[in-house]
């Protein structure tokens, strides 16, 4: 039996048990423990209890709180400290993305970035408390190039950007050198949003625009496009997929056109006025040969309110939109066997088909997995829907589920439980029925041992099909690039713990708090680039990286930024500020670039805390919590 199976057969056997009233304290509920076994009442362990929390939904433990008082105790929304722990972890930590490694073995001792930050600056507080701060008080920050709104935000639309914080000429502004907040539900009165979507839990980068992933489990992107008409791991050359808009276009019309030359008994009548183009996908469904006289009416009215639909921002701010899915317009519902239509309306509940928790974004592609354990990818410039990938005679998603997903420069790469490291650079076309698309992969080979040292601790992706791993035995680097897999061995004082990778460095962590910078060229390391990354604080130390192009911002467990690399053509991206740019023995500038060479730290202004950093292209991004609205919690 699995442990979720057996999870849930535990919590069903238990849910016949009396409810009795609280005891409070560690103490007593190991005393209600021992004595709820002697009377033959059975009950688990504190440590097995939380260790199966991540495999129940919120009812489901809410409802084991109800069974009796030893449970009540460790799970009573009110007062228990293991729940809410669980509950931020739920809801805060990016554990499906690379940007966390695998759970370590010591699970008590080990704690994810987001969660050493607001230990380190909330030590008073318990899990409740900081709960509700990193759900009230955390705002999304972006900086760098402005070019396609994809801050989420232009010089004229964000009430919240600086002046002295735009870089370029006085006509022309190219981008924004300091940390400004992105304007975010600042209109809380559109009715189709709820609560948990104003919540911000992940925020990551590709090379043009941000993606953000709320604690609903909505994802929302930046700016005008996300591919900038690059293709990423998509269809080959020559094919595409099926457009649901220009499919519902074209069989509207056809109806049209039968109903007029038929004689159908409900002809539909046309307006004198119609929208020019669905814009919807990238798609320019041009609506010719139409009568323009006379007042009619619009055939292509729901057409244009299923887009609006398909169109959603967020409230207060047309530079960011909701991502959506195949499934959320399905043509099989709409659409016949004929090619008629049957009915252009959607509920909510297809809208809504998904929930993700998690994501992971490339130079021009998307990667993101759902509570159904279902991945999609959005990798096309002809489209803005996501697009089911499956892997033929692998994932199955209760028995090899996905436990991690990482988006490279130009490639994906997913861990299979007990398949291992699979990566793809193409997939089949979607065509018109199809559920899915079917990924051309391959398995690195010995990556897919779940019980030993030899299993996969950590990974992280490059190009041209370059993977670096790590196992538990975190001796020695391995590479896998085109087929082959190579043993890399590193001259550090730990064992590796953690990988980030990108365009052109790959930064290692070993088990001593230390951090190490490896340049790349074409996803192949450049051993003699080895160096450490330290700080001028001795108490201060990295747990979390993001790079873009060519810079890269560093996390400190303080919850401090800092920022190195190459400024490319004053776009502002490394967010020092214009006053800080001046000459210093680590920091140079030339005419078309600013670079620094050693982490400086970026001001994030007073009473501020970062708990996570993305970066991409020429832009950079964080999820800061301004400390001074805590009473808001």
């Amino acid at each position: 039996m699995s442990i979720q199976a057996c999870t849930f057969a535990s919590v069903y056997s238990m849910s016949t048990l009396s409810y009795d009233s609280q005891i409070s304290g560690r103490a007593q509920t190991q005393h209600q423990a021992n004595k709820s076994d002697k009377e033959g009442i059975h009950v688990l362990p504190p440590d097995i209890v939380q260790s199966t929390l991540p495999y129940l939904e919120p009812e489901d433990i809410k409802n084991l709180s109800y069974t009796n008082r030893y449970y009540h105790n460790l799970l009573d929304y009110e007062s228990s400290m293991t729940l809410w722990h669980d509950l931020f972890h739920k809801a805060f930590v990016p554990e499906y993305t690379s940007a966390e490694p695998f759970q370590a073995e010591n699970t008590v001792e080990f704690k994810t970035c987001a969660e050493v930050i607001m230990m380190n600056k909330y030590p008073d507080l318990d899990w409740h408390e900081r709960y509700l701060i990193r759900e009230n008080n955390a705002e999304l920050y972006t900086w760098g190039c402005l070019k396609h709104a994809r801050l989420g935000y232009t010089v004229s639309s964000n009430r919240f950007l600086e002046q002295d914080h735009l870089n370029g000429s006085l006509r022309i502004k190219i981008g924004v050198n300091a940390p400004t907040k992105m304007p975010w539900f600042d209109n809380d009165g559109s009715e189709s949003f709820l609560a948990d979507d104003r919540v911000v839990s992940q925020l990551t980068c590709g090379g043009f625009a941000f993606q953000v992933l709320t604690k609903s489990g909505k994802l929302f992107n930046t700016g005008s496009t996300f591919s900038s008409g690059h293709k990423g791991p998509s269809t080959p050359e020559g094919e595409a997929d099926v457009n649901p808009f220009r499919e519902l276009t074209r069989a509207l019309e056809r109806s049209h056109t039968s109903n007029m030359t038929t004689g159908g008994p409900t002809p539909i009548n046309l307006t004198g006025t119609f929208p020019r183009r669905a814009s919807y996908g990238g798609s320019q469904a041009s609506y010719v040969g139409v009568p323009t006289s006379g007042p009619h009416e619009d055939i292509y009215d729901k057409l244009n309110r299923l887009e609006n639909i398909f169109n959603q921002g967020v409230p207060g701010n047309d530079h960011v939109k909701r991502l959506f899915t195949m499934d959320s317009v399905r043509l099989s519902d709409l659409i016949d066997s004929n090619g008629n239509i049957i009915d252009i309306d959607i509920s909510n509940e297809q809208i809504d088909c998904n929930k993700f928790v998690a994501i992971s974004a490339g130079r021009s592609h998307i990667l993101a997995l759902d509570d159904k354990n279902r991945l999609y990818s959005w990798d096309s410039p002809e489209t803005d829907v996501g697009v089911r990938i499956n892997f033929e005679f692998l994932h199955d998603s209760n028995e090899r589920p996905i436990l991690k997903i990482d988006s490279g420069w130009d490639f994906n790469c997913v861990f299979i439980h007990s398949v291992g490291l699979v990566l793809w650079n193409r997939r089949d076309a979607l065509r018109k029925g199809d559920a899915y698309a079917k990924a051309h992969y391959k398995i690195i080979p010995n990556t897919g041992i779940i019980n030993s040292s030899n299993r996969v601790l950590d990974f992280s992706c490059t190009q041209n099909n370059t993977v670096y791993y790590i196992t538990r035995e975190g001796s020695c680097l391995w590479q896998y690039s085109n087929g082959l897999t190579e043993a890399i061995n590193l001259p550090i004082e730990g064992k590796l713990s953690k990988l980030i990778a990108c365009f052109a460095s790959l930064i290692v962590f070993d088990n001593r708090k230390n951090c190490y910078s490896l340049k790349l060229n074409s996803g192949k390391i450049d051993i003699t680039s080895l160096t450490k990354l330290e700080l001028e604080d001795p108490d201060e130390y990295f747990i979390q990286l993001a790079s873009g192009d060519y810079h890269t911002l560093g996390l400190t467990q303080k919850g401090n930024i800092y920022t190195w690399g190459i400024e490319s053509q004053s776009c502002g991206c490394l967010g020092l500020g214009s006053q800080d740019r001046r000459n210093t023995p680590h920091n140079f500038i030339t005419l078309q670039n600013v670079t620094v060479q050693r982490p400086a730290k970026i001001d994030l202004g007073e009473n501020r805390t970062c708990v996570a950093v993305a970066a991409g292209g020429w832009q950079s991004g964080a999820i800061i919590i301004n400390n001074n609205d805590s009473s808001r919690s």
